[in-house]
């Protein structure tokens, strides 16, 4: 039993070792994110939807939002995740390139309630 108990230890630190030599990893692929919010206001007379924004690289020219490495463009009612992408803040439009996957935002219980709706 004692032998038992000593290898079960021995498997668990492992593990732990292991995920903590990966943690300094994780958090650089993060902290190398760049993040950026546009919109959430009145152009002239149409509403602009406010927009997250975060990758490797971000560049804003003309109107036009580039994206490169690691996108992520969180709206209102989707997150869209994508390689490289586009935005152009006067159209809304969005161009995704490379692996491209976009997810429906969660709902939030509580605003349903307000509402009456179950």
């Amino acid at each position: 039993m004692n032998a038992h108990r000593r290898k079960v230890v021995l498997v668990k630190t492992g593990i732990l070792i292991m995920c903590l030599t990966l943690l300094p990893l994780t958090a650089k692929n993060n902290a190398e994110l760049k993040e950026l919010t546009v919109g959430g206001n009145l152009n002239g007379l149409q509403f602009v939807p406010k927009v997250h924004f975060a990758a490797k690289s971000i560049q804003q020219n003309a109107g036009i939002v580039r994206l490169k490495g690691s996108v992520e463009i969180k709206l209102v009612s989707y997150t869209l995740l994508a390689d490289d992408a586009e935005y152009n803040s006067q159209t809304g439009e969005i161009h995704a390139h490379g692996h491209v996957l976009m997810k429906p935002a969660p709902s939030d219980p509580r605003g349903s309630r307000q509402f009456g709706i179950k």
